[in-house]
């Protein structure tokens, strides 16, 4: 699975850089297969074990990341609102 570095970050504090961070995953258990330069940012390409699923997403291993640093974990920030149209009228569901 490919993770963005700079990715990571809008959602912890990391005080080390990526090839530190890479380290740090391997000897979690996410090991790094890759590690890929990618102008601005780097991308980890991770192998996950079938037994962590939670890190099968961005804020799955970032969450992983605060818990290896000590840092408070950012949740992500979005905003929802409602729209004119209701569910209903859009689709039925029959069982």
């Amino acid at each position: 699975m490919k993770v963005s570095y700079q990715w990571l970050r809008e959602f912890v504090d990391i005080p080390e850089g990526p090839k530190k961070l890479g380290i740090r995953f391997t000897n979690i258990g996410l090991a790094v297969d890759a590690l890929e330069d990618a102008g601005d940012d780097a991308v980890f390409e991770l192998d996950v074990a079938t037994n962590r699923p939670d890190c099968l997403c961005h804020f799955g291993v970032a969450r992983e990341s605060a818990a290896v640093y000590g840092e408070e974990l950012r949740p992500p920030r979005f905003h929802l609102r409602e729209g004119d149209a209701r569910a209903a009228d859009s689709f039925s569901i029959s069982v």
